[in-house]
């Protein structure tokens, strides 16, 4: 009897769905609620006034186990729509756009569209509307899915922009609050909707805001809680044993206007807040009710599946927590609620299940081919039958720090079955586990009360649940592992090679003079790697023999004796020969590509004969960032402009031609000489999303291409990009760096140039999260002062430079703009110990604030380091200490001999000033040519900062403090 009981269900249920492959596909309403918690009449919270939900899954499955894969908008939305995890999708923020990470994905809707379904929606479906939408989803624009914050007020009184109160209810009609609009427009268009629905079926996405903060509603919703008791808070402090990554200080809620920014919120603050969210809820519901009603009224209803589910759950004060971003129950699990066709009767089914099945569920309950590359699995099985046994887990994660705008530096990865929740904290590029939780729900008493993680007890526990935790996608990287040799091999010196050597440094076309100018004596010497440039003088003029560009056989002014036009005659290709010495003698050789050169820019000089000559230039100037010599704020007018496809493809083109027709070891891609890339940039404005995406894209194209032409010749072809010190305002240039290393796009960053923003070890850090090697760009100073910049380009100052720069645990230095071969520094500068026995010079600061040659996007806001040098000297104000810091190895402090030097702008008497090294005063022992010198004790000194301070005497004569170097003799 059972058995037949079992069949005929089971008969009952395929019944039920069997016409959606038959006859005409249904139409979907796809209903997204924002933060919404399981706190709804139909999931047992009595206190909840939510009838149009609690009619919905009277008439539905209610999925009573759904969780989230990222507790935050973007990410879960993007989950969601794309059917893959957040680790798939690369977006785990909320200002990173899908279609930058993942161009080519296809949405849910999308793909309904391409399966002939009219699609469109109203509201917020993707996180942050018409920022984040995706046009390519929908058949026709969306509606209202942007709204500025004060929209979501109606008193006067908040409505001043930004964050204002935490909650509002004004006597209000229901469309003066964006959700009844949104209510509004998705009635309208349902009808429209409908008299089309036997020609073609709709997926209709309708996003409702609320309860997300603020919670803003008609006060007729808020007096619907007056008298009634809100469910007690449940587990008021955070889990005992928690560790701190897993939490955060609330600070969504605590940026209103209204509540304190620090400490805890008073008992009625509490009370206030939970029944708001309760009545905002309760508002949702109704604009839900009369969407509902909408279909019944259009003659729809009973040919439409539809859906509701919100994107995450949201803290109401559990675990001493609010909103969201945690792995936390409270956060994780949401309402899901699908309704499909022939189903009068209502179900519940505790298996569990992910938001991410929602996109393979549709496609199959309207007869559509299973869709590729989705993640999540058809919830079929549990609509026909609720008893089907659950799958074992799922999965959701969140990363830390929160928030940021770059990829994670540790990630909770969580699993949960149906008794307990497991999360491990991962640093997020070697995955080794920093912190574990685990929490037990067969007792309902002890809901995530204690972390259990630790507890000897729980030791199977614990390992099996993580054997469950699926592999990241992110650190699963078959590419990285097959480049790591290659990778690891040493560079303790790079030397750049500006491809001059065939043009202006010999006088016959001789392969043995090529070489001897610039790169045979550099044999045996500390120089691991050649980053070869060949010429790259104005973009697309090279001294390698290319097919794609143009070969760079000028004659004139500065070029007359070129030998490059007879090398060519004689079928020699200067690449070919520097690829095959350099691998003669054990030399890594890389080609290396100036992205934007603008040696064409000048007036005078090789400038008008560079640009007479690009023929690209010529023939396309609408491809410039300006017009012939205009003065740009920052950059140079010769310069291509990136956002022109061309352009792009033609520098993907270029390295492409290299991959394929030179056995090169890498591409250097240089962003620095000269770095300004598009229009907004070189006139002072900030690169946009869009620009970013641009230049994301080209990386990802010539990895894709590097990796396919490596692996069809055996042998790796790794990718090295030169760029500014600084994440942040390679950002703003339009280079999105850090994305760049999050994606696997660069083995090798070349950091500094002209100027550096930063102590090295930020950038050390930064690459070495992403496995990749760092190397400090060591370029020509080019501070103004009588023999400023020629002490601090000796080899005394370079020795210097290299010290700290092995000391911020960089792979290697490079060297850019210096090009004789001979000098003693090719074999000194690779060894850190034996720097430590040579004289060595170590300045305040090396370029001061500095700029580019060409010009660049002004970034004296992102520079953190000293810039204490002639052409930026420090007043020194009476009386008033003025502070200069100075970088140091740990290697002075064991020399025999240290004297710190100050430079000022005039003679003084030394009783004038007091001058202190790390709160120690020093004595003045010798003054020559303008400089005063400070015998040091090694005591004195540190490894990393040293603070140098200079008082002037109150009635002293004003003077300026010019320089400041630490002379190290062993």
């Amino acid at each position: 009897m059972r058995k037949f009981i079992t069949l005929f269900g089971l008969f009952c249920g395929f019944a039920i769905f069997a016409h959606a492959a038959e006859a005409k596909r249904p139409n979907v309403l796809f209903i997204a609620v924002d933060d919404l918690r399981t706190n709804l009449g139909c999931y047992g919270d009595a206190a909840a006034i939510t009838p149009a939900i609690d009619a919905l899954a009277a008439r539905g499955t209610r999925f009573d186990a759904a969780y989230c894969q990222q507790a935050v908008c973007n990410p879960s939305r993007t989950s969601l729509m794309t059917g893959r995890r957040p680790d798939s999708t690369r977006v785990w923020d909320l200002v990173t756009k899908f279609r930058e990470t993942t161009p080519d994905v296809v949405t849910l809707p999308q793909y309904f569209k391409q399966h002939g379904y009219f699609t469109a929606m109203v509201g917020k479906i993707y996180h942050d509307g018409g920022k984040m939408g995706d046009p390519a989803s929908w058949s026709q624009p969306a509606q209202h899915d942007g709204i500025p914050k004060e929209a979501d007020y109606r008193l006067p009184k908040n409505q001043k922009g930004g964050k204002a109160a935490a909650y509002e209810f004004a006597d209000a009609p229901e469309n003066v609050y964006p959700d009844g609009r949104v209510a509004d427009a998705a009635i309208a268009e349902i009808t429209k909707l409908a008299a089309r629905a036997n020609d073609q079926p709709f997926f209709y996405a309708v996003g409702f805001r609320k309860p997300h903060l603020p919670f803003t509603a008609p006060k007729k919703y808020w007096d619907l809680y007056e008298g009634k008791k809100i469910p007690a808070l449940e587990q008021p402090t955070a889990p005992r044993g928690a560790p701190e990554i897993a939490l955060h200080h609330s600070v969504e809620l605590r940026g209103y206007s209204d509540l304190p920014a620090n400490g805890d919120f008073a008992p009625a603050t509490i009370e206030n807040l939970r029944r708001a969210y309760y009545a905002a809820t309760s508002f949702t519901d109704a604009q839900i009710g009369r969407v509902l009603a909408a279909l019944k009224t259009a003659g729809v209803a009973d040919s439409t599946i539809v859906v509701l589910y919100s994107d995450h759950g949201f803290h109401l004060g559990e675990h001493g927590l609010w909103a969201k971003t945690t792995n936390y129950e409270v956060d994780t699990r949401v309402p899901l609620i699908i309704a499909p066709l022939g189903k009068s009767k209502g179900a519940a089914t505790s298996a569990l299940t992910e938001l991410l099945d929602l996109y393979p569920t549709l496609a199959d309950l309207c007869g559509l081919p299973a869709p590729e590359k989705t993640e999540g699995r058809t919830l079929r099985p549990w609509l026909e039958n609720p008893a089907t046994p659950s799958r074992e887990a799922v999965f959701s994660q969140f990363p830390r720090p929160w928030p940021s705008r770059n990829a994670p530096k540790t990630m909770g990865y969580a699993v949960r079955t149906a008794q307990q929740r497991y999360v491990e904290w991962r640093d997020f590029q070697s995955g080794e586990v920093a912190a574990r939780e685990l929490y037990d729900y067969a007792n309902p008493g002890a809901f995530e009360a204690v972390n259990l993680a630790d507890d000897p007890s729980r030791a199977a526990d614990v390992t099996a649940l993580a054997a469950l935790l699926p592999p990241r996608k992110v650190a699963a990287n078959s590419n990285k592992a097959w480049r790591a040799d290659a990778l690891n091999r040493p560079r303790r010196v790079i030397f750049n090679n500006d491809g001059n050597d065939p043009i202006l440094k010999i006088k016959r076309p001789s392969v043995e003079d090529m070489l001897a100018a610039r790169t045979t004596p550099l044999v045996g010497t500390h120089v691991d790697s050649i980053f070869y440039c060949s010429f790259s003088a104005g973009f697309g003029n090279f001294s390698h023999l290319t097919k794609v560009g143009q070969v760079h056989f000028a004659q004139e002014d500065i070029f007359v004796n070129n030998q490059l036009p007879a090398l060519a005659t004689a079928g020699i290709d200067p690449l070919t020969e520097m690829v095959k010495f350099a691998h003669g003698h054990g030399i890594e050789l890389f080609w290396s590509m100036r992205m934007n050169d603008t040696h064409d820019a000048g007036k005078s000089g090789q400038g008008p004969v560079l640009f007479k000559l690009n023929k690209l230039k010529q023939a396309h100037p609408e491809f410039l960032l300006g017009e012939p010599f205009e003065k740009l704020k920052a950059g140079s007018w010769s310069g291509v402009d990136y956002a022109h496809p061309e352009i792009r493809e033609l520098a993907f083109r270029y390295v492409e031609e290299v991959c394929a027709n030179y056995e090169v070891d890498g591409v250097e891609l240089d962003f620095f000489r000269h770095p300004v890339f598009f229009k907004g940039p070189a006139r002072g404005i900030a690169a946009t999303d869009a620009e970013r995406a641009m230049m994301t894209d080209l990386l990802r194209r010539i990895r894709a291409m590097a990796e396919t032409k490596g692996r069809a010749r055996g042998r790796p072809i790794l990718i090295a990009v030169r760029v500014p010190d600084s994440a942040a305002y390679s950002r703003v240039m339009g280079l999105d760096v850090e994305r760049w290393l999050a994606e696997d796009l660069a083995d090798i960053l070349v950091v500094g140039g002209y100027f550096q923003l930063n102590e090295w070890n930020e950038s050390v850090a930064l690459g070495h999260r992403y496995g990749v090697k760092v190397y400090p760009s060591l370029d020509d100073s080019r501070v103004k002062g009588e023999g400023s910049a020629e002490k601090r380009m000796s080899d005394e100052g370079y020795r210097g430079r290299a010290a700290v720069a092995w000391a911020a645990g960089a792979d290697g230095v490079y060297l850019f703009n210096q090009f004789n071969p001979k000098r003693k520094l090719w074999n000194e500068l690779g060894d850190p110990r034996g720097l430590a026995k040579l004289d060595r010079d170590y300045f305040a600061s090396i370029y001061g604030v500095a700029r580019a040659a060409g010009g660049n996007f002004p970034h004296q806001k992102f520079q953190t380091l000293e810039t204490l040098n002639p052409g930026d000297p420090k007043e020194l104000p009476a009386a008033k200490a003025v502070m200069a810091k100075l970088m140091l190895d740990a290697s002075p402090s064991q020399a025999k001999s240290r004297t710190l030097g100050l430079q000022f702008d005039q003679p003084f008497a030394s009783h004038q000033l007091s001058v202190k090294l790390n709160d120690t005063t020093l004595a003045a022992n010798r003054e020559a040519n303008g400089w005063i010198f400070f015998p040091v004790n090694a005591a004195m000194l540190k490894a990393g900062a040293n603070t140098v301070s200079v008082t002037r005497a109150e009635k002293s004569s004003e003077f300026k403090w010019l320089d400041l170097v630490l002379e190290v003799r062993p």
